[in-house]
C-alpha cells in the first residue's frame, strides 16, 4: 500500500509539471469591425456620424494602432471631420486615398469605438447612402493583421432626391449582320486592355502596400507616443525574460527532484533470504 501511494504521488507531481511546462501558449491578434449610424435615416442638409467599432477583440497584450480606408458615397454626402473615440487619437487622413491611421496612448483589450465619421447630406442626394470602411488593420506594435472591414447604407428622405432613370429607360438596337463581328472584336480588346489595366493597378497598389513606410508599423516609428509605449513594453519584456528564466531554474529542479524521488523510494522489495 505505501509502494502504491509513493507512486500516485509522483504521478501527481509529472502532471502538474506537464501543465506548468504547457500552460504557454501564443495568441494572435484579431477583431471584427462594426458599423453604427447616429440615426436611422436623414434628410437633406441634415448631418449625422457613423461610429466604427472593433468587437470580439483576440489578443494578448492589445491593440496599440489601427489603420483602414474609408469609402463613400461622396455624390450624396460631404465629410465634415473624423474624431477619435475612447482616447483614440484623431487620426491622419489623407482624403485623396481614403487613408487613416489612429493610435492610442495605451493598449486597447476590450470591445470600443475607436472612430466618430461626421457627415453633411448634400443638397441633391440619392435615396439610400453608404459608407464603407474597408483594409482595416490593427497592430500590437510589432504584429500586425488585416481583419477585413464593414459597409452600412442609411435611407435618405426629402424632395430633392435623385433617382436613376438611365437603367429603366435603356433601349436596344440591332447591329447590322456585317459589321457585328468587327463590333465585337473591338469590345473583346476594349475589355482586355481594361482588364489589363486593372491587373496593372493592382500590381502597383500590391507593391505600394508591401513597402514598410505605407504599413501602420511603418508610420508609427516616427510616433513618440508609440515609441514611449513601445520602450515601456521592452522594458516589461526584459523583466518577463528574468522571472521565465527563474520560472524554467524552478522547473528543472522540480523535475531533478521527483527523479531523485522515485529513485530513492521507489525500489523493488528486497526478497527474504530462505533457511
Amino acid at each position: 500500500m505505501k509502494l502504491l501511494k509513493k507512486i500516485n504521488i509522483v504521478f501527481v507531481l509529472i502532471i502538474l509539471l506537464i501543465g506548468v511546462l504547457g500552460n504557454k501558449t501564443e495568441a494572435t491578434i484579431n477583431c471584427n469591425v462594426k458599423l453604427s449610424a447616429s440615426k436611422k435615416e436623414v434628410s437633406n442638409e441634415e448631418k449625422f456620424s457613423i461610429y466604427v467599432r472593433m468587437t470580439n477583440m483576440q489578443v494578448s497584450k492589445g491593440i496599440i494602432a489601427i489603420g483602414a480606408v474609408l469609402e463613400y458615397d461622396k455624390n450624396s454626402l460631404t465629410l465634415e471631420e473624423i474624431e477619435g473615440e475612447n482616447k483614440w487619437s484623431d487620426p491622419m487622413y489623407n482624403d485623396e486615398t481614403g487613408r487613416l491611421i489612429a493610435v492610442k496612448n495605451q493598449f486597447a483589450t476590450k470591445d470600443e469605438n475607436v472612430f466618430k465619421i461626421t457627415f453633411k447630406v448634400n443638397e441633391k442626394a440619392k435615396k439610400n447612402t453608404w459608407v464603407k470602411v474597408g483594409n482595416f488593420e490593427i497592430s500590437d506594435g510589432k504584429e500586425e493583421k488585416n481583419v477585413g472591414g464593414n459597409s452600412i447604407t442609411i435611407p435618405i428622405k426629402g424632395d430633392n432626391i435623385e433617382t436613376n432613370n438611365s437603367t429603366t429607360n435603356t433601349t436596344t438596337t440591332k447591329k447590322p449582320a456585317g459589321n457585328s463581328n468587327k463590333e465585337d472584336l473591338n469590345e473583346n480588346n476594349e475589355s482586355k486592355n481594361e482588364e489589363t489595366n486593372i491587373i496593372e493597378e493592382d500590381i502597383n497598389s500590391n507593391e505600394e502596400v508591401e513597402q514598410e513606410e505605407n504599413s501602420i508599423i511603418g508610420i508609427l516609428k516616427n510616433d513618440e507616443n508609440t515609441q514611449s509605449i513601445e520602450e515601456e513594453e521592452t522594458s516589461k519584456e526584459n523583466k518577463k525574460t528574468w522571472v521565465d528564466y527563474a520560472r524554467y531554474t524552478g522547473e528543472a529542479a522540480i523535475g531533478i527532484g521527483i527523479v531523485a524521488y522515485v529513485g530513492r523510494h521507489i525500489k523493488r522489495p528486497k526478497r527474504r533470504k530462505t533457511r
